[in-house]
């Protein structure tokens, strides 16, 4: 069986164990860097008050996704003003959907706040406007029927 125990030897495994995926302040990181995940990526991180991470320039389009808590993002796109965005979260992952905000290719941003979050990414040569998406907005959907039922929260 492989050793999961690094990063580095975990390329191209299915399964990780804790820590394995950190990466500059982020729990975890799944990226193009693991072998099967060039167009679609994931970034999970907590945050403590006072704390803030960064999202690079690049040609990746993203969707800040509070999981546990609420968030400030501070953006800017190519060539324009900042921006600041804050996003009420929820209580848990269980408790209703939450604000969302999507940043488009080549867009920076700092995000602090107190809580769980996650970033969805995917890279693109296509620049879109960030677009925000308070919770009201948040299209949801039942899905399946009796005990393979859920409930479905379309933020993106």
């Amino acid at each position: 069986m492989a050793d999961n125990s690094t990063n580095s030897s975990a390329r191209g495994a299915w399964t990780f164990s804790p820590g394995d995926l950190a990466k500059d302040g982020w729990e975890s990181v799944v990226d193009g860097s693991i072998d099967g995940w060039e167009h679609t990526g994931l970034r999970v991180a907590n945050l403590e008050a006072e704390q803030t991470l960064t999202l690079p320039d690049a040609p990746v389009e993203r969707i800040v996704i509070p999981l546990v808590g609420s968030f400030t993002v501070s953006y800017r796109e190519s060539g324009a003003e900042p921006v600041v965005q804050t996003l009420e979260g929820r209580r848990s992952v269980f408790h209703g959907p939450s604000d969302v905000l999507y940043l488009g290719a080549s867009c920076e941003a700092r995000i602090e706040g107190s809580g769980r979050f996650a970033v969805a990414e995917a890279p693109t040569s296509e620049v879109l406007p960030a677009v925000y998406v308070p919770r009201e907005s948040v299209a949801i959907e039942l899905r399946g029927s009796g005990r393979n039922s859920r409930q479905v929260h379309n933020f993106g």
